[in-house]
């Protein structure tokens, strides 16, 4: 998947707060402020000096002309913005393995007083397929977390699938890790024991838990995202 656009390097500089960044334009050293398209807290990635990518939007009625959407973390760019997740599967779907037993519906599906990202249909059982995309780019050591910031939006949608199994739905919660070298995906136990204790019920009621890692790269007029392997949720530890 390809989005293509207007990209400009930049220097991070602070972040006062979770939506807007400061950030200096490195071609014109001109210092701005940018919107930051994922909320989490990417603590370990928004360092002091940290080269940045930016997208340019023109829209003049946005507050900010910039959208932070890549970190260099090392040799390694970074993408954070979220709403890519569900943009690949979406587009992708077809040619994801872990999906290739269900059909595409919709996207922004609203179940009870949810909206959940997508409804498929298992080809198989010809069931209704609820599911919920995850965007993980929190890595400590060989694995990735899930989430980096306490979650309630996140673990209420949670218990609505296990609901939705009982009435007659089958549900998914895919964790996209948009980081190389991985060996499985965890819930964040010691930041977000709720959203924990949530899955973990979840995976002994049936909610599949499923993972796949995706490739990153960015340039002046694009951002490429490929999609490479599955990987384990890994809970109960």
């Amino acid at each position: 998947m390809q989005i293509s656009g207007k990209y400009q390097l930049g220097e991070f500089i602070e972040r006062p707060n979770r939506f807007i960044a400061k950030v200096k334009l490195s071609q014109t050293n001109q210092i701005l402020h940018a919107h930051v398209a994922d909320p989490g807290r990417l603590k370990e990635l928004f360092k002091p000096a940290v080269q940045v990518y930016l997208k340019e939007s023109n829209n003049p009625k946005r507050k900010t002309q910039f959208s932070l959407v890549a970190i260099k973390n090392r040799d390694e760019w970074i993408n954070i913005n979220s709403i890519v997740a569900n943009k690949f599967i979406a587009e992708k779907y077809s040619s994801i393995q872990l999906l290739k037993n269900y059909n595409y519906l919709k996207a922004e599906y609203t179940y009870g007083k949810s909206r959940l990202d997508f409804l498929l249909k298992n080809k198989n059982t010809k069931k209704k397929v609820l599911v919920e995309v995850k965007s993980v780019t929190l890595k400590i050591g060989e694995f990735g977390f899930f989430p980096d910031a306490p979650t309630k939006r996140g673990t209420k949608h949670v218990f609505e699938l296990i609901r939705s199994i009982n009435d007659g739905y089958e549900a998914i919660i895919i964790f996209v890790m948009k980081r190389k070298g991985v060996k499985g995906i965890k819930p964040y136990k010691k930041l977000d024991p709720e959203f924990a204790s949530a899955l973990e019920l979840a995976h002994k009621k049936g909610v599949l838990l499923k993972a796949f890692e995706l490739e990153y790269k960015i340039n002046s007029d694009a951002e490429e995202f490929l999609y490479l392997k599955e990987h384990p949720v890994i809970i109960n530890q």
